[in-house]
């Protein structure tokens, strides 16, 4: 017996993966359908490229896997169904010369929430059956968690897509104070004069700066200095700039 003929048979294998999101049927679906930036964000693809599109419902592409030392390319035909107001929507992908795959399908599913105009559910499920024996250990690792990556993948997609193009709240524009005048100056000035004076007291003045008081200041009759031949004075009393000098003439009667 051959040694091809000891491995065992192709075995077929589902994985399927759901997933409620915050965005609507629609938003998801055009992430889905974006084929071309897969490989941008897409977990284990090394290419992804839209080759043809046969109409609006229908387009072909060019697939490639990585994954440790397996690689594949292939291509796909991809068929849609583009969600509806109150309608789901949905994407089949079909492998169509995989020389490891028999059979490859994935295919998404998106269902509006009821109640929730802007979340939908998301259900993902890929199909597979390995032809190469040699191949079908590793692959049957890699595509245990591939229906879970792949939901991870695209909704972090969708968060960075529509969260970015998103408007940002702005707080609203405070209208701006009209100028004080110069009378407001004038009374903030004095205000804040009177406010110094209540905390710590009026300013010193400066003796040679300091204005003569305005009523008279009595002087002691003995100190005050007469010229010869002056008759003796009243009892009046003297400015203070001639008591400062020492001196005071009395008045020419």
């Amino acid at each position: 017996r051959g040694f091809f003929s000891l491995a065992p048979a192709p075995t077929a294998k589902s994985f399927t993966e759901r997933r409620v999101v915050p965005f609507t049927a629609k938003q998801v679906f055009d992430i889905v359908t974006d084929v071309d930036r897969y490989v941008e964000f897409l977990p284990f693809c090394v290419e992804s490229r839209v080759t043809r599109r046969a109409s609006d419902d229908l387009m072909y592409a060019v697939m490639g896997v990585g994954f440790k030392v397996f690689t594949e390319s292939y291509t796909s035909e991809i068929r849609m169904r583009t969600p509806r107001e109150g309608a789901g929507g949905r994407v089949d992908i079909k492998a169509l010369d995989s020389p490891t795959f028999s059979t490859l399908i994935s295919s998404w599913r998106f269902q509006p929430c009821a109640g929730e105009p802007d979340a939908c559910e998301i259900t993902f499920k890929v199909d597979f059956t390995v032809a190469n024996p040699l191949a079908a250990a590793a692959v049957s690792n890699f595509f245990g968690t591939i229906a879970e990556q792949q939901m991870r993948a695209f909704a972090k997609r969708c968060e960075r897509v529509y969260a970015a193009g998103a408007p940002k709240a702005r707080a609203p524009a405070t209208p701006a104070a009209p100028a004080p005048s110069s009378s407001s100056y004038t009374m903030m000035g004095r205000r804040r004069m009177l406010q110094r004076h209540a905390i710590s007291g009026p300013p010193p003045q400066s003796s040679a700066a300091a204005p003569a008081p305005s009523a008279a200041v009595a002087v002691p009759v003995s100190r005050l200095r007469y010229s010869r031949g002056e008759a003796k004075p009243s009892l009046r009393a003297a400015s203070p700039s001639s008591a400062r000098a020492g001196t005071l003439r009395s008045p020419s009667m």
